[in-house]
């Protein structure tokens, strides 16, 4: 390992070196684990690894990504040494000559793991949620349900018409997510399951868990809910996400209700269950055990056999401000 290239990868502020060079910080789509920068046509996703490396990609050219070297070489065609020769100031190596400019001072990035730079680079090249033949068509789930403020900016379409839906860790960190389309469910390669999620309000006084973000989005079509948000385990439990969910419940306000909207099946059973036990080791706080009515199916199969609410509440905006604890 070359002490000055480390130095480089991990005392620059990559943000900062890229304000130098014109990019703007974009704060909609920016949040405290990752910084979305642009400059004219190109965008590019700057996070910091757990090794306290910045690394980079950009959201246009699969080639274009690596540390604050790839970022100068990329952009300039300098060498090695030029590139060396360029950051030293940056680290205030004595007899360097060239100026910084100085940039504002920038939050602290938040460290995140390898994988999470390439899962968000496909959340970010999927386009917002505008239509989608499956979701709406085969699952006759609203669009205007999927736009509202409840759910603006959790789901994407991508490339092949897949809809994906963003799972959060227990730091709120963008970690994976779901994708689906006909015959085909998945999880984001290199991603890990999280929590799939709506936008929350303060004000809210239930939160309902189900199996899918299909189910919840169903869920919601069925029973409009202002006070509502809602959670997506997507399939099984993994070892992690039961500290997740407890960490969502505890957030809500005290006496609120915790509603398990499972599969009416073993499986589904069996996550409610968990999910009572954990309502139950905390105080405060009521569970509701809420299961189609026909044995074997979920809350989409029940959707796709009733009609559409006359009045859905889920159209009006909510009285208060974000709802998200990161961008899209």
């Amino acid at each position: 390992m070359d002490p000055e290239l480390e130095r480089f990868k991990s005392d620059i502020d990559l943000r900062q070196y890229a304000a130098s060079l014109g990019y703007a910080l974009d704060p909609r789509e920016s949040w405290r684990a990752s910084a979305v920068m642009r400059l004219g046509a190109d965008k590019v996703i700057i996070k910091r690894e757990t090794d306290g490396h910045y690394v980079y990609c950009s959201v246009r050219d699969d080639r274009d990504k690596g540390t604050i070297l790839d970022f100068v070489r990329f952009r300039t065609g300098m060498n090695l040494g030029q590139v060396r020769k360029t950051l030293r100031p940056w680290v205030g190596i004595s007899g360097s000559t060239c100026p910084v400019l100085p940039i504002a001072e920038l939050p602290a990035l938040a460290q995140s793991g390898r994988d999470r730079l390439q899962v968000e680079r496909v959340w970010m090249q999927a386009l917002p949620y505008a239509s989608s033949a499956f979701l709406e068509q085969e699952r006759l789930v609203p669009a205007a349900l999927v736009m509202s403020p409840r759910f603006a900016g959790c789901l994407r379409v991508d490339v092949r018409s897949n809809v994906l839906c963003l799972h959060s860790d227990i730091e709120a960190q963008l970690c994976g997510f779901e994708l689906k389309n006909k015959g085909f469910t998945g999880f984001s390669a290199g991603g890990e399951k999280g929590l799939g999620h709506s936008n929350d309000d303060p004000d809210d006084q239930r939160i309902v868990f189900s199996e899918s973000f299909v189910d919840f989005l169903s869920y919601a079509a069925l029973f409009p809910d202002r006070a509502a948000r809602y959670r997506s385990i997507a399939g099984s439990l993994n070892p992690k996400q039961p500290d997740i969910i407890r960490k969502h419940i505890m957030a809500m306000p005290a006496g609120s209700e915790v509603v398990a909207a499972m599969d009416a099946d073993d499986a589904g059973r069996a996550f409610a269950r968990a999910l009572e036990s954990i309502v139950n080791e905390l105080s405060g706080y009521v569970f509701r055990l809420d299961l189609p009515p026909s044995e074997g199916d979920d809350w989409n199969d029940v959707k796709k056999r009733a009609p559409f609410p006359a009045a859905p509440v889920f159209l009006q905006p909510f009285p208060t401000g974000p709802r998200r604890d990161f961008g899209g």
